[in-house]
């Protein structure tokens, strides 16, 4: 068993919450009937004594009190399953995929104080999937639940040395659906109003090992908009000064310096970030930002002449999508005992939170409302 197999297992129990599929729902009432709808609602029903009861059967030696020590040896659910199966024959039997599930819901129950990637994930998945991600209506009780998530990754990250920090992010991101990456980068942005402290510390953590410009060129923006001008002018000579060829770190910049009334400052930045785009996406973040200051300080006609010496990029040619990644696992109708870790060898989906794509003030807002950001979420009082 592996990571893919649970991500296969997520995106079952999601399509059944969601109950638009009507193939899933048949046919898991069906293996509900002959006794195996554990594959579909999990184990959460059982009790320990019948998990125990149905392991020992299958040959897993384990018991209430070796559960925890076996737990701590393991450090994570999907090392323990991976122990527990060694040596026993369940390719071909129908409670094959009974270990995975078995790990995860004794983990839960009896060693809660042993984080693992696993259930860290499943929380966070819950989490952003019942709030709808970041929505522009939020109240402030749910943007304090966001920060309360933000303490759970970074806390659990702090257990390990430094060094190890980057594998332990990249298996919690590979035990979900979502990426959780661009969801706490979203969150700088997104929360840095009412939370600076708080975005400071997650920008500054996550800086150290994972997508450092933008988390810290992010974070900027967040600082002048919670009006800690101070310390967002800091940053940004940081930033500048570090990541000297960024062209996302030199428009930063000059958002930060938009938000704190200082446009011209903003427009040197961005006129220096024009001729750094050698990117279509990259330019158009520029000419959206050049053409809306331009505009608002009555100098528009500056744009063309602009625009003649540095044109727009020729945007690269679409590559094609393979059929394999766009594979619903949805449905499994007709599959024999064992479909969860057939498909597990498959490449599960990974559904992100939105495209990895960094939110300007003048981008279109994340909520989705049409509007610009910095008329949307960004203008939140």
């Amino acid at each position: 068993m592996n990571v893919t197999q649970r991500q296969v297992h997520l995106v079952l129990r999601q399509a059944l919450e969601d109950g638009t599929d009507v193939k899933l729902t048949e046919q898991a009432q069906r293996f509900r009937e002959e006794g195996f709808g554990w594959r579909y609602d999990g184990l959460a029903d059982w009790t320990m004594d019948a998990i125990f009861e149905r392991l020992r059967e299958l040959g897993v030696e384990t018991d209430a009190d070796r559960f925890a020590e076996q737990a701590r040896t393991a450090t994570r659910c999907m090392l323990l399953e991976e122990n527990w199966r060694e040596g026993l024959a369940l390719d071909d039997s129908p409670w094959d995929d009974f270990p995975f599930l078995a790990s995860e819901e004794l983990w839960r129950r009896l060693t809660p104080e042993l984080p693992c990637p696993e259930l860290i994930a499943e929380r966070l998945e819950k989490h952003i999937r019942s709030t709808d991600r970041l929505s522009h209506v939020a109240t402030y009780d749910q943007q304090r639940a966001d920060m309360a998530e933000v303490d759970l990754v970074l806390d659990y990250l702090d257990r390990f040395e430094s060094g190890e920090r980057a594998a332990k992010f990249d298996e919690l991101r590979d035990c979900g659906l979502h990426d959780f990456g661009s969801w706490l980068l979203e969150l700088v942005l997104m929360r840095g109003d009412l939370f600076p402290d708080e975005v400071t510390r997650l920008a500054d953590r996550m800086s150290e090992f994972y997508e450092a410009e933008n988390f810290q060129g992010d974070l900027a923006c967040a600082l002048a908009h919670a009006k800690r001008e101070d310390e967002a002018l800091e940053r940004v000579r940081r930033n500048l000064e570090l990541y000297p060829d960024d062209v996302w770190i030199r428009i930063k910049a000059g958002d930060a310096h938009e938000e704190m009334g200082d446009d011209e400052q903003a427009l040197r930045l961005y006129k220096e970030a024009l001729p750094m785009a050698t990117e279509p996406y990259d330019w158009d973040g520029v000419e959206e930002r050049l053409v809306d200051l331009l505009e608002a300080t009555g100098r528009a006609e500056v744009w063309e002449e602009l625009r003649r010496k540095h044109p727009r990029p020729a945007s690269p040619s679409l590559l094609s999508t393979s059929e394999s990644d766009l594979r619903s696992l949805a449905t499994h109708e007709g599959q024999p005992p064992g479909w969860l870790a057939e498909d597990a060898e498959r490449t599960a989906p990974v559904l992100p939170s939105r495209p990895d794509v960094k939110v300007g003030r003048n981008d279109p807002c994340p909520c989705g409302s049409g509007k610009k950001h910095k008329k949307c979420c960004l203008a939140r009082v």
